[in-house]
């Protein structure tokens, strides 16, 4: 399950949708991924920042799992607003191994929350992404809180 970004064709893969671009991210993106994944931390009594240091893109590949993170851009600024992680490993469904989707990493900045065209777009590029690698049209995910 080698698949990577620079060698899919990945990297021209983009919508636009509410003034933001989603993009499949590359290597200039990791310094806004990592920003965003450490500044948009899971509040309550206790804060929790889920980071990928020093390299956003180090676990990619890790454990046999395919991935790519999505990079959600305001049109306007420039600025990375917004990004989730879409990677594929091995599982079993009804018996039969099979390619499991798995969306992480979900992240918007406080200032664009609320904005379903933001989760639109994004979750757009993903079924592209499931689309272009022939695998399932569902992802699973964990949500915490």
């Amino acid at each position: 399950m080698d698949r990577h970004v620079a060698q899919s064709g990945l990297e021209s893969l983009r919508r636009r949708c509410s003034g933001v671009t989603f993009a499949v991210a590359r290597r200039e993106d990791d310094a806004d991924i990592r920003r965003l994944l450490a500044q948009n931390e899971i509040g309550g009594w206790v804060s929790l920042a889920l980071t990928r240091e020093p390299d956003a893109f180090a676990r990619h590949g890790a454990f046999g799992h395919a991935g790519c993170f999505v990079v959600a851009r305001d049109e306007d600024t420039g600025e990375a607003i917004g990004l989730c992680e879409y990677s594929v490993g091995r599982g079993f469904i009804n018996g039969e191994e099979t390619a499991l989707p798995y969306l992480g990493c979900l992240r918007i900045s406080p200032r664009h929350r609320n904005r379903i065209g933001i989760l639109k777009g994004g979750f757009d590029l993903v079924r592209s992404l499931q689309h272009q690698w022939g695998d399932p049209p569902f992802a699973l995910t964990s949500i915490g809180a």
